[in-house]
């Protein structure tokens, strides 16, 4: 028995006639896939496929989001007065900057100037005085050329004083060289007496031996040898007289030389020691002056580092500083500016020092003056605790530059601004980023408490 073959359609093949008497569902059953199904499900895959290959490869940078604000890298500097005074001039305010050595405070110079005039006054004296004495002790004449014009009473004074003392010196030595002389013209006489009487004793000695021959032969009488005897001693006593009144008279000469020496020993010690205590007393008035110099000179309060002015103390004119007062605080610049930010807890295990940062500034439209950058450069080893209680770990960013650019022209940030600080703490491609949850929740879903 012969089987009758049915003959096979093709797909496609179904005329107008027949799709009348067809369901829509044979129809797509006869026909099959149209070609632009086709292409859109190649379509559709394809994007997939390189949607896929896309997301493997684009990067997605994690990062760790925190809030802070600019602060000085250095420590605020206190501005304060040491010995206090009037104000005269107040040259700044809060939120001021300042460069390095610009006056801040100027104070009331009249009190310090007088003090200064008045020490200055003392040590031209005491200068004029030890050049006085000086010119005692050299036996010159003192100059004083370079201050007669301003202190001529002062020196006329001390050329007087060293004149009276020349006088009085010259006077006490002139009495004494005069007694010395006459010393010299007493013992020059004695000593021509005592060679006439010394003569004279021979002759009488002579006389006095012969009449004693003669008395002992019997031609001399005895009244005549005792006359010429009376007469030796006589000449004898006044020849010792007169050797002791020469002795006598070199001894007052000598004493007198030793006064005479005594007396200019005693004058230039008595120079030389006020002299060192001139010098000692003007060493003290001009270490006085070199204080007063500088209290004068701080008279005018300046800024020791360019920053900004701060809590500023003083407001008016006139009003009184004590000593050590603070004036006011400057917040440095100069020593560069640092980005001191609140790390949350759930991030601090990702940060790490040496991290870039992104950093946003409050007060600037990000989309015109862009961001700053930097590098995390130290995180605190503890907590701190914030207005709320909350915990947090304080980072410090060091910034690449101080100031943001629009339009080319640059606009400083300045101590205080806050910010959103974005530091980077890795990266991984989309694809991962996008299946984390799956990863997650399949790592979940395979275990058990």
């Amino acid at each position: 028995m012969t089987e009758q073959q049915t003959p096979t359609r093709k797909p496609g093949r179904i005329s107008r006639k027949q799709v009348r008497y067809l369901s829509s569902e044979a129809v797509l059953e006869e026909r099959g896939p149209s070609r632009l199904t086709f292409w859109m499900v190649f379509l559709t895959l394809a994007l997939i496929c390189g949607a896929v290959a896309w997301a493997n490869f684009v990067p997605v940078v994690t990062s760790a989001k925190t809030s802070g604000e600019i602060i000085p890298f250095g420590k605020n500097r206190v501005v304060q007065h040491l010995e206090g005074g009037i104000v005269k001039e107040i040259n700044v305010k809060d939120g001021d900057i300042v460069t390095p050595d610009q006056i801040l405070v100027k104070f009331e110079p009249a009190m310090r100037a007088a003090e200064l005039a008045q020490v200055r006054a003392r040590e031209a004296s005491l200068e004029i005085r030890s050049r006085r004495i000086r010119a005692f002790l050299d036996d010159l004449e003192p100059e004083y050329m370079d201050v007669a014009a301003r202190f001529a009473n002062q020196v006329e004074e001390a050329l007087f004083a060293l004149k009276a003392t020349r006088a009085r010196v010259k006077g006490e030595t002139a009495v004494l060289q005069a007694r010395i002389k006459q010393r010299k013209k007493a013992v020059d006489i004695y000593e021509q007496q005592a060679r006439s009487l010394r003569k004279q004793r021979k002759l009488v000695a002579e006389a006095v031996t012969m009449r004693s021959k003669l008395f002992k032969s019997g031609h001399g009488s005895r009244v005549n040898l005792i006359t010429s005897q009376l007469e030796l001693s006589k000449v004898e006593g006044s020849l010792t007289e007169a050797q002791v009144s020469a002795e006598q008279a070199r001894a007052a000469i000598t004493e007198a030389e030793n006064q005479l020496t005594e007396l200019n020993v005693k004058e230039r010690n008595k120079a030389t020691e006020e002299l060192s205590g001139v010098l000692g007393e003007l060493a003290e008035v001009r270490e006085n002056i070199h204080r007063l110099e500088n209290r004068v000179q701080r008279l005018d309060v300046t800024a020791s580092v360019g920053g900004v002015i701060h809590g500023l103390q003083v407001n008016t004119s006139g009003a009184v500083v004590q000593p050590g007062q603070v004036l006011m605080t400057i917040v440095p610049m100069d020593e560069g500016l640092i980005v001191e930010t609140r790390l949350s807890p759930r991030d601090i295990g990702y940060v790490r020092v040496g991290q870039t940062a992104k950093i946003t500034i409050t007060g600037f439209d990000a989309r015109r003056y862009g961001h700053l950058t930097g590098k995390l450069a130290k995180v605190s080893a503890n907590t701190f605790s914030d207005e709320k209680g909350a915990p947090y770990f304080k980072g410090r960013i060091m910034l690449d530059r101080d100031y943001v650019l629009a339009d080319n022209i640059r606009y400083p940030v300045v101590p205080g601004m806050t910010v959103q600080a974005d530091i980077t703490t890795g990266s991984q491609n989309l694809l991962r980023y996008l299946t984390r949850p799956v990863y997650v929740a399949l790592e979940q879903a395979f275990s058990e408490r």
